[in-house]
């Protein structure tokens, strides 16, 4: 990655170069996953792309050997779940709507077992941070555990 200090942790070059940096790459570049319309879309395949059960394809809602993945599944999707801010009255439920799925997949992320690596993290968050937040600055680091409910302009 460019102008990194060497002084700051990285993960093994081929692991930047080529895993990490190609997921950041592959978010920033696809308009699907974060400005695709509609974004409560977004989330939920990425997040299933991430380690753990098997949760693609066509759920099998008559097995009940298959619920746990199935609840696993519905649960990736943010019109599936709720968020703090829904609770609260002064919060603006259209101007929520529109930034829920990404505010949800931040937090799946950092709830993720990727969630805590710092050096994909910080890069991740400052991602997704300029698709949720009005402005940004530059050199902006988040870590892991930040959570976010929303915000009034």
């Amino acid at each position: 990655m460019a102008n990194i200090p060497s002084s700051v942790p990285h993960p093994a070059p081929e692991a930047e170069e080529s895993i990490a940096a190609g997921f950041i790459f592959w978010m920033k570049s696809s308009r699907a996953p974060l400005s695709g319309t509609p974004r409560r879309n977004s989330a939920r395949p990425a997040l299933s792309a991430l380690p753990g059960p098997p949760t693609r394809g066509k759920l099998n809602l008559e097995l009940t050997s298959e619920l746990p993945g199935n609840v696993l599944s519905l649960s990736l999707a943010p019109e599936n779940a709720t968020l703090e801010a829904e609770y609260f009255s002064d919060a603006d439920p259209e101007e929520f709507a529109k930034r829920k799925p990404l505010l949800w997949f931040w937090q799946m992320f950092d709830r993720s077992p990727i969630g805590t690596n710092h050096w994909l993290g910080i890069r991740f968050r400052g991602m997704l941070g300029r698709h949720i937040f009005g402005h940004m600055g530059m050199g902006v680091k988040i870590y892991h555990g930040v959570d976010l409910t929303y915000g009034l302009t």
